[in-house]
């Protein structure tokens, strides 16, 4: 995808998907989110977020508010290394 994560952003985003897999384990889910606010996340970032949540080998159906808050991670990351004075 063109970013290099920072050491500290792997621990951020290695808790929400550990987070993630306890969810889907017992069968949670998260809040329901305005589909608006995926118009202020860049594709690109939304969709890497559904291909690692999905890429766990499991049967189970990402939800939208997992996805979104997983890209909201890799969206942050993207804008430092597009605009580092963010």
């Amino acid at each position: 995808m063109g970013i290099d994560i920072p050491k500290d952003r792997w621990l951020a985003i290695g808790a929400h998907v550990l987070g993630f897999v306890r969810r889907m384990k017992n069968k949670e889910r998260l809040p329901v989110i305005e589909a608006e606010l995926f118009a202020e996340i860049h594709p690109d970032m939304v969709a890497l977020s559904r291909r690692v949540l999905v890429s766990e080998g499991e049967t189970w159906q990402v939800d939208e508010t997992e996805a979104f808050l997983l890209a909201v991670h890799f969206e942050a990351i993207r804008i430092m290394q597009t605009d580092p004075s963010q």
